[in-house]
């Protein structure tokens, strides 16, 4: 198996590829990523996140993710992400923030494109949600597999220009359900759940 990675401290930030990640090849699981900031998280570009994954032989399952921050900021392209190509599913995605937003085709998501099931995923925001921009959502796809569940619960939450909250699958498996509880909610720009 490979070991969990825990970070605590003030705030964290990865940006221009900085990476942070845990993956298995073979049949033993990978690693669980927890985060815990009293700060922001701020991730920023692409090629720069917070992710476990299986690769394409896998039969072990990939950790979960697990962050706690007062701010969750992704933008240009970040991701957290769990994904699998083998037959293990992906683990889950829990967050906790005071407010969090994604913007420039950044994206949480959990992925599987093997016969896995792709993981859940619980955010919990004490404050505003803000997703924007082409490319940029909450996402648990499944290919083979089932997809997993999504579940946020907010103060407020804005999806617009095209971002997307959802669940969905390509091949036989069936997507999960999407959970949105907020004191307001709002759509624009063609913004989807």
């Amino acid at each position: 198996d490979t070991g969990n990675v825990t970070l605590t401290a003030g705030s964290l930030t990865l940006s221009g590829g900085g990476l942070m990640s845990s993956v298995t090849y073979a049949s033993g699981r990978g690693g669980d990523m927890t985060i815990n900031a009293s700060g922001l998280v701020s991730i920023s570009g692409t090629q720069s996140g917070i992710t476990t994954s299986g690769g394409d032989s896998s039969t072990g399952a990939p950790g979960g993710v697990t962050i706690s921050a007062a701010s969750v900021q992704l933008s240009q392209g970040s991701v957290i992400s769990t994904s699998s190509l083998g037959t293990g599913g992906a683990g889950n995605i829990a967050l906790t923030a005071g407010d969090m937003s994604l913007s420039g085709g950044a994206v949480i998501s959990s992925t599987t494109f093997g016969s896995g099931r792709s993981g859940d995923m619980t955010i919990n925001v004490a404050g505003a949600v803000t997703i924007s921009g082409s490319g940029s959502g909450i996402i648990a796809f499944g290919g083979v597999g089932n997809a997993g569940n999504v579940t946020v619960t907010a103060g407020s939450v804005l999806i617009s220009d095209q971002a997307d909250l959802s669940s969905s699958t390509l091949g036989g498996g069936n997507a999960g359900h999407v959970l949105l509880t907020a004191a307001d909610a709002s759509l624009l720009g063609g913004g989807t759940i």
